[in-house]
């Protein structure tokens, strides 16, 4: 058991009434364990499952890291709650031992255009995955959890572009004249001292790294 999946367990699950606490437990059943130095994340229907790299929307390095890492599956976890509604995200990634790292991640695979613009508060998927990070950061803060101790504090946006339809050469031409609001590599700061940022598919998100 991660760090933060023992603080969930003691900040929150614990002051659950017991009716609750057993339709929850145990935490492990929302829990995965990465595969290798080098694996990749999918969103599914059933929540974020591990997968092999030509169905991945996130690549994850585990560079500089000895430690196993937990993919603890969030938004499933809320789910069976019933509480956040869609203000929560996928998964969380944590060392197995220890708080070298912490990882919020919503995952999406979609066209540019749905995603767009890259601003926090510009009505895409963009925008829609910050707030859905910040929220599930701030929800455990309200918990009581603390990310002081961490030494990397991540909100990550995977996104993996999915192909559009077919265009005719005129509206080709016409995105060619129009470039998307908003700066997709910006870092933006968020509560609890954690940094949020979109990485393209494939470009590899690590746990370890600025």
């Amino acid at each position: 058991m991660s760090q933060f999946t023992y603080d969930l367990d003691n900040k929150y699950i614990r002051s659950r009434p017991p009716g609750q606490q057993q339709k929850i437990s145990p935490l492990e059943k929302y829990t995965l364990r990465a595969n290798g130095g080098l694996f990749y994340l999918q969103d599914t229907e059933e929540g974020v499952v591990q997968c092999k790299e030509p169905d991945g929307h996130l690549k994850v390095s585990r560079a500089d890291t000895d430690c196993a890492t937990e993919i603890f599956r969030f938004e499933l976890f809320q789910e069976v709650l019933a509480i956040q509604g869609g203000n929560r995200c996928d998964c969380v990634l944590s060392p197995e031992v220890g708080t070298k790292y912490i990882v919020f991640c919503e995952l999406t695979h979609s066209e540019a255009d749905y995603v767009q613009p890259f601003t926090s508060e510009g009505g895409g998927k963009y925008s829609k995955a910050y707030h859905q990070l910040e929220s599930s950061i701030q929800w455990c803060l309200d918990q009581g959890i603390s990310f002081d101790a961490y030494e990397y504090k991540k909100a990550i946006f995977g996104w993996k572009e999915r192909c559009p339809k077919r265009e005719n050469k005129a509206t080709r031409s016409m995105k060619g004249f129009t470039q998307p609001k908003g700066k997709p590599n910006a870092v933006h700061r968020l509560r609890g001292g954690f940094c949020f940022k979109m990485i393209r598919y494939p470009d590899v998100t690590y746990l370890c790294h600025n």
